[in-house]
């Protein structure tokens, strides 16, 4: 047998042995696969995570590929849960209730080998009900980021490609900055906001904001049974606004391209002379679909708009 032909029938004899031990691996249960780091490949271990604090007063999070939760439990204990892809770049440290997370993932890596099952990595921090938080700061990009019945002092999110969810949060101050992400609140008392998001789908529901802001570069917002206090300005360029249930005192809308839809009505473009009204809708267009809209509560008469 010439010598060519040899090393051909034993380079795919090696082949076939390693696709059969990566199905294998796959059927049992495999997980991990081999990544090139720093020069040469490693092959990351995951790592279960359980631990408990005496107690935790501000949580700062920076995550890559992991998915980050605050719980408020019933239980009286503060503890975190979850799994982690890789150990080695994971990062917590704890010191007078300040607990600082950092878990970098493997996005840096170059090359990965394998046919790996895809297993959710998370980490979930548990506070008790009762707990007010001094401030939460979470940073996330390719993962979700979520808070459930949390009360904080102040909460800044920043997260990118995921999915970000605030299920009946307490916060007086509130910041976030989403892009390609997905973002929902509700039952959540937001405070004094300010969100900025970018090809981002945003529904508030049963929400309370004064004095808020947001600007929605591409996206759609809908909002249902929100309670809006002080001045508020959305901005939306490029996407719809949908509002039901929802009395609008001194909110402001600015919108270039899309459909405006209040309590049913689209609106084209309206004027009313009582720009002095306590309890009115601004919305300022600056493209074709919307010039001016000042909606006075009571003051019917002197509304003009017009429907789609």
């Amino acid at each position: 047998m010439p010598k060519m032909l040899r090393v051909i029938i034993i380079g795919f004899a090696v082949a076939a042995l390693g696709i059969m031990l990566s199905v294998i691996g796959y059927v049992n249960g495999g997980q991990n696969s081999l990544v090139w780091r720093d020069g040469h490949f490693v092959l990351p271990q995951e790592k279960a995570i359980n631990q408990k604090f005496d107690t935790i007063k501000t949580i700062d999070a920076t995550a890559v590929e992991l998915d980050v939760h605050v719980v408020a439990s019933d239980k009286n204990e503060y503890r975190m849960k979850g799994t982690v892809g890789d150990a080695t770049q994971l990062n917590l440290t704890d010191k007078d209730g300040a607990l600082h997370i950092r878990y970098t993932g493997t996005q840096k890596d170059k090359y990965r080998v394998g046919f790996n099952k895809r297993v959710e990595h998370v980490l979930t921090v548990y506070v008790p009900k009762k707990a007010v938080m001094k401030y939460v700061h979470i940073r996330n990009y390719s993962g979700s980021s979520s808070l459930h019945d949390v009360e904080t002092k102040n909460l800044t999110l920043n997260n990118t490609y995921g999915l970000v969810t605030l299920n009946g949060v307490k916060s007086p101050e509130t910041t976030m900055n989403l892009a390609d992400s997905q973002f929902s609140a509700k039952q959540a008392t937001l405070g004094k906001a300010f969100v900025s998001a970018s090809d981002t789908d945003m529904q508030l529901k049963d929400v309370v904001m004064n004095d808020g802001v947001v600007q929605l570069n591409s996206g759609n917002l809908t909002v249902q049974n929100a309670q809006l206090t002080g001045v508020n300005a959305w901005t939306l360029r490029e996407g719809n606004l949908d509002v039901t249930n929802m009395p609008v005192p001194g909110l402001q809308i600015q919108a270039n391209n899309g459909d405006i839809k209040i309590q049913g009505n689209r609106f084209v473009g309206s004027y009313s002379r009582d720009e002095s009204a306590t309890d009115r809708l601004n919305v300022v267009g600056l493209q074709e679909h919307f010039l001016l809209l000042k909606h006075v509560q009571n003051i019917h008469p002197y509304i003009y708009h017009k429907h789609f």
